[in-house]
């Protein structure tokens, strides 16, 4: 699993999950496009995602 990067959103930004219409915490690149996955998705799919990511990213809020 590689280094997870952070990226500070203001409260305002939403960037909804790509399973559910929940706020997406983690962001993926992948070699074929992105996949953004709230926390639920993301601890369903975590093995597969960290072997197949470039780059992840955790969402954080910002005040």
């Amino acid at each position: 699993m590689g280094k997870i990067q952070i990226l500070d959103l203001e409260v305002s930004e939403y960037i909804k999950c790509d399973a559910c219409p929940g706020r997406a915490r983690y962001g993926f690149t992948l070699v074929n496009g992105k996949l953004d996955f709230c926390f639920h998705h993301y601890k369903k799919y975590q093995n597969a995602l960290h072997e197949q990511a470039i780059q992840t990213i955790e969402y954080q809020q910002s005040n």
